[in-house]
């Protein structure tokens, strides 16, 4: 088969990307604003700057418990200007993935393979698990736009861009420093002259950060690095390793999508193999190598098993190695030689517009299945959103009404409760607390004691029956929400300061 990557006009490529562009975003607006729990934390804190009460989460307490000080200040900064909170974070993210369709169409260029950057553009474009995080509320999808802006900077060796974006990358979370460090390593194995100047500009523009952070929380690294480090300890590592194998091959969650499934899990690893042989794929060698080593440690971590946002990063050289691990079969010699025996006996004179109508056909179908997939991927977050933030905004309403301002909220899912409550939380998680809470609830309970309670029912193993909790706390049976099973507790000390 002649080489798919290589063999489409220009005009052709741009009306391509521009047709995969328009999918994304139509697709994103189609899904709407559908914010997780997470998010809400962030949100929390960028109203609470926005206000004039500092860069904090309950008030008076000066601890760094998001991981994204960037995007907090971006969206604090556009509260400030009267901009609402969730529609500000859906256009950051859809703004951040037309970025990132562009920029894996340019990687493909680069290495003078533009079909490959147009391909993997459109697996973003349609994947179901990406389209979720971008219209979460989260910072994800500008952290995967501003890495894949750095390793395109490196790719061209446009070095002061790279100094500026691996600062950026660091701000916007703090693992990017992960991948800025494995590219530093590759140009410095490769012998580019780099230079001080960069250094220098990378420095100029995190510092700043470091000193007040350093100033401000006593430390740059978020209080949430350790809370997921601790939470992961806690529990067998091998469940991650279960988790992401069962994330790639499409069995963990059925309403995931078709995106990832064994059949393309098979091709990527074909074509990581391919990567590390074919000279005109190398340039894509270091990114490979931060995949695996990001997934080695958060494997190691246990992070995986439980924050499933953390696999979006790996998607962009997930489906390159995907596609060319596709396209290596595609060009294997049974297949080639059968195409070109079709193609020379049927199209003759019009085979050179045969590779772009496939492609143009991919995008076809592509738009031809987007109602039903925007249908179908509405309804799977609703049944999804409904059970969590829709019954823990429902609680945050009820429990602002029948308290006073000085009362608090136990929880470990904090980010919705919060952000609806405005009470004072204590996180029995420890993402915004200054020292670890216990891994058991009624340790956590006891030690915490909120005023009031919110869990869900299977999680409470450890506690009902307890005689402690029993005497400490009763159940709000009243129907504040639709969800059995989230519970919420009272103090029995707070019922009668109940406001009416």
């Amino acid at each position: 088969m002649e080489d798919l990557r290589r063999h489409v006009k220009p005009s052709v490529e741009h009306l391509v990307l521009l047709g995969v562009i328009v999918l994304a975003i139509c697709y994103r607006i189609g899904l709407g604003p559908w914010t997780t729990d997470d998010a809400y934390i962030t949100f929390r804190y960028a109203n609470h700057i926005a206000q004039g009460m500092g860069f904090i989460y309950n008030t008076g307490e000066r601890i760094l418990g998001t991981t994204t000080p960037l995007y907090t200040l971006l969206l604090a900064g556009a509260k400030s200007a009267g901009a609402d909170l969730i529609n500000t974070s859906l256009a950051i993210n859809i703004v951040a993935d037309v970025l990132t369709l562009v920029l894996v169409y340019q990687i493909g260029k680069q290495l003078q393979r533009p079909v490959l950057g147009l391909l993997c553009g459109l697996f973003i474009a349609i994947s179901s698990q990406y389209a979720y995080y971008t219209v979460s509320g989260m910072e994800t999808p500008l952290y995967v736009t501003t890495m894949v802006a750095l390793f395109w900077a490196t790719l061209k060796q446009s070095w002061r861009l790279a100094a500026i974006l691996s600062a950026l990358l660091i701000l916007i979370r703090i693992d990017g420093v992960l991948f800025v460090g494995v590219m530093l390593a590759s140009a410095v194995l490769a012998r580019r002259q780099i230079g001080w100047q960069p250094m220098l500009i990378f420095a100029g523009v995190l510092t700043p950060w470091v000193l007040f952070a350093t100033f401000y929380f006593g430390s740059p690294i978020p209080q949430s690095v350790f809370a997921k480090y601790r939470h992961g300890a806690a529990n067998d590592r091998r469940m991650s390793v279960i988790t992401f194998a069962a994330y790639f091959t499409n069995t963990a969650d059925a309403d995931s999508g078709a995106d990832k499934n064994l059949v393309f899990a098979g091709l990527a690893l074909v074509g990581t193999a391919v990567l590390t042989k074919k000279s005109g794929y190398r340039a894509l060698i270091p990114y490979l190598a931060w995949a695996w080593l990001y997934t080695a440690i958060f494997i190691y971590f246990n992070v995986f098993t439980y924050y499933w946002w953390y696999f979006i990063p790996l998607y962009p050289i997930y489906f390159f190695c995907l596609i060319v691990g596709g396209l290596t079969l595609l060009e294997s010699e049974p297949i080639a030689r059968a195409w070109y025996q079709v193609t020379a006996r049927w199209f003759p004179r019009t085979r050179q517009w045969l590779q772009p109508a496939v492609l143009l056909l991919l995008l076809g179908v592509a738009w031809l299945l987007l109602p039903l997939r925007i249908s179908s991927h509405r309804n799977a977050l609703a049944r999804f959103t409904d059970k969590r933030q829709g019954a823990y905004r429902l609680i945050a309403e009820y429990i602002t009404q029948h308290s006073a301002p000085t009362t608090t909220i136990g929880d470990i899912e904090i980010g919705t409760l919060g952000y609806y409550s405005e009470r004072r939380i204590l996180d029995a998680a420890g993402l915004v607390m200054p020292n670890p809470v216990s891994e058991s609830h009624l340790e956590a309970l006891e030690e915490l004691q909120p005023d009031w309670w919110v869990s869900y029912r299977e999680w409470m193993d450890d506690t009902l029956g307890d005689p402690w909790f029993e005497a400490t706390y009763v159940e709000v049976t009243a129907p504040i929400h639709h969800s059995p099973a989230v519970v919420v507790y009272q103090k029995v000390t707070t019922l009668a300061q109940i406001l009416p």
